[in-house]
């Protein structure tokens, strides 16, 4: 990098000096900004990794794309049982509502613009349902969670992330039903043993690896609850379409039927719930919870304090996790408008400078230039330095400051006995202080600053310090450049003086 500007500062004063001293300081910077840059790095990794993982986006499938499996590891008894399965003693039960009661069962909840249409519906109706909420959505939105516990209605388990149980190892069945506890236990203050495994439907479309899954739940303690009806709402069929689907008649058998509060648009849902209920209610059915649907007691339970701390410090790291990729969007986004700004300001500014070259700077400039060479170890390139400069076609003078150098550049740069060159030694002190003890020292009012490993061509300096003939010519910078670089550092290293020169 080259600079040129008329000389305006005076001999060094005891402030530059001290400013001299303070540039020792930052030639040897503590190594605390490293150990800060790395502990920001490892928070955006991880904040990054948790936001891929609460958003399902590891998984090397799309949601529910596996190819179904053999069931014939799933015990007649469930096949053809009911659809709440205890697979925690040595042989697996399986238990039904009684005749005329429905369990209401909502899925994926809770949202924060359907779930609280859903539980007014069902306020409005004296209805109490189970929702099977997803540990992320829960996180998010612990008031939801608060209001269904607070109105009486149920809690399970519908895992944290949403993904299918079946084809996942078993250590990220444990994660995924741990962390969905953690969440409701820091949201509400509460855990539950019910669980119902995302895309499970009725007890006879269980296959081996789905009934894998179940049992190892419940060798955790968990109750399963699958479905009787499924409304399919998901698909958003019209609400005719989703009362056909939980159409039931008085005397039949009980039923686990499923909705859903949230995945998607839910009004279709919301509008069959009003309907739903008075009709089926009409015909003398009875609505109640999944446990007092089959007569278990309530598997809703107070959490335990280390339970509450946990859950609550993971909504708050899920919450900065989301403040950060929200940051992060801005800034992106932010990036990319300046970009845009700037690539039409270059192209203005283009188009205006090449209109300017065509004019001249003012009256050709022929005093003498005082070339200023901060040194500190140059030995190996000063020479081609010094001996391009003094070829100059503008007159020159050269001041080599040595700031301390240790391989003998000040006394190469004297063995030389190049004319119109001085050689000023001082201690170590950094590089603007070197180009302050040459300036204190150049003789011309001209002043032209330049790294020690820079080999100039012959017109350089006069073309460097023409624009100082502008009334309001006061500095210019010049580009410097890797001659034959050699690839890749090479251009690295052009690409680095082209970035410092657009910051400048």
């Amino acid at each position: 990098m080259s600079t040129a500007r008329r000389r305006r500062t005076p001999a060094p004063t005891r402030a530059s000096a001290r400013r001299g001293r303070r540039g020792v300081v930052r030639q040897r910077p503590l190594r605390t900004h490293w150990l800060l840059l790395t502990a920001l790095l490892l928070t955006l990794t991880g904040a990054l990794a948790l936001q891929g993982y609460t958003q399902h986006s590891f998984d090397d499938r799309p949601d529910q794309a596996a190819t179904p499996t053999a069931a014939d590891a799933v015990p007649a008894a469930v096949r053809d049982g009911g659809p709440v399965i205890d697979t925690a003693g040595p042989q697996p039960r399986s238990a039904a509502p009684g005749p005329g009661t429905v369990a209401l069962t909502f899925d994926d909840g809770p949202d924060p613009t359907w779930t609280p249409q859903i539980l007014d519906v069902l306020r409005k109706e004296g209805v109490h349902a189970t929702f099977f909420v997803v540990g992320t959505q829960a996180a998010a939105h612990p008031d939801l969670i608060r209001r269904i516990v607070a109105e009486g209605h149920q809690i399970g388990v519908h895992t944290f992330t949403h993904t299918d149980l079946g084809p996942a190892p078993a250590w990220r069945r444990s994660l995924e039903l741990r962390e969905t506890q953690l969440a409701l236990a820091g949201s509400a203050g509460v855990t539950s043993s019910l669980l119902r495994p995302p895309y499970s439907s009725s007890a006879d479309a269980l296959d081996d690896r789905e009934w894998d899954a179940v049992q190892q739940a419940g060798r955790s303690g968990y109750l399963t609850v699958l479905t009787t009806q499924d409304s399919e709402d998901w698909q958003r069929p019209g609400i005719p379409q989703i009362l056909k689907a939980l159409d039931d008649r008085p005397g039949g058998p009980g039923q686990v039927m499923l909705m859903h509060d949230a995945g998607g648009d839910r009004s279709q849902t919301v509008a069959a719930l009003k309907t739903l209920l008075p009709e089926l209610t009409s015909r003398g059915l009875r609505f109640a919870t999944v446990s007092q649907a089959v007569g278990l007691s309530d598997p809703v339970r107070q959490a335990g304090t280390a339970d509450r701390l946990q859950g609550t410090a993971l909504i708050w790291i899920l919450r900065s996790g989301n403040w950060v990729l929200t940051v992060l969007g801005w800034l992106l986004w932010a990036a990319g408008a300046i970009s845009v700004l700037r690539a039409v300001a270059v192209l203005v500014a283009a188009r205006r400078h090449r209109r300017l070259r065509r004019r001249p700077w003012g009256p050709p400039v022929t005093e003498p230039v005082s070339v200023i060479v901060p040194a500190y170890n140059e030995s190996a390139g000063i020479e081609a330095a010094l001996r391009s400069l003094l070829a100059s076609d503008h007159p020159v003078e050269l001041i080599v400051v040595d700031d301390g150098s240790t391989d003998g550049t000040a006394d190469l740069v004297e063995s030389l006995g190049l004319p119109y060159t001085r050689v000023i030694r001082q201690e170590n002190a950094g590089k603007p202080a070197a180009l302050n003890t040459g300036i204190a020292a150049a003789r011309a009012e001209l002043l032209v600053m330049v790294d020690g490993d820079t080999v100039f061509e012959p017109d350089a300096v006069r073309h460097l310090v023409q624009p100082c003939g502008h009334p309001a010519g006061r500095a210019r910078t010049a580009q410097a450049k890797v001659m034959k670089p050699p690839a890749p550092r090479g251009r690295l290293e052009n690409k680095n003086y082209v970035v410092g020169i657009n910051k400048d």
